[in-house]
């Protein structure tokens, strides 16, 4: 609740009282968490619960890749999008929708069309279903180059 309603700084405290007392956040804390910085523009403080969440031994999954690259894709990071896709993939963890959108939607801010459009080539080659939010992004690249 704290996280959907942007209150960070408590939602902060929560994770730190789970976390003493003997509480382990799982994945989807951790993922609410760097979601939650992530709508903030926080992408430093995302980055933080993100290695947090691997030294204490959490393996992150597609949505907590996903929320990571949104926060680098908001502060217009495309190399770290990449990178972080790059580590995603080599910890065999496959795309979905929501992680193809997110690619498209940072390689469109910062004007790289044809990555954009090879992400949708690679999403339909994969036999995932694109969502509106998929469609828009490409419509939103289709419109910007012409």
């Amino acid at each position: 609740a704290c996280v959907r309603n942007g209150e960070m700084d408590r939602a902060l405290i929560v994770f730190d009282i789970m976390t003493a007392a003997t509480t382990d956040p799982d994945v989807v804390t951790f993922s609410a968490l760097i979601s939650g910085y992530a709508r903030k523009n926080d992408w430093e403080r995302a980055l933080q619960v993100f290695e947090h969440m691997k030294l204490v031994g959490h393996q992150p999954n597609v949505i907590t890749y996903t929320v990571l690259m949104s926060a680098y894709a908001n502060a217009q990071m495309c190399d770290e999008v990449e990178a972080l896709e790059k580590e995603m993939l080599e910890e065999g963890i496959e795309h979905n929708v929501m992680s193809y959108t997110t690619l498209l939607g940072a390689f469109t801010n910062a004007g790289e069309w044809q990555k954009a459009l090879f992400c949708f080539e690679h999403a339909n080659k994969h036999n995932l279903e694109p969502d509106v939010f998929m469609y828009n992004r490409v419509i939103r690249v289709l419109r910007s180059t012409g």
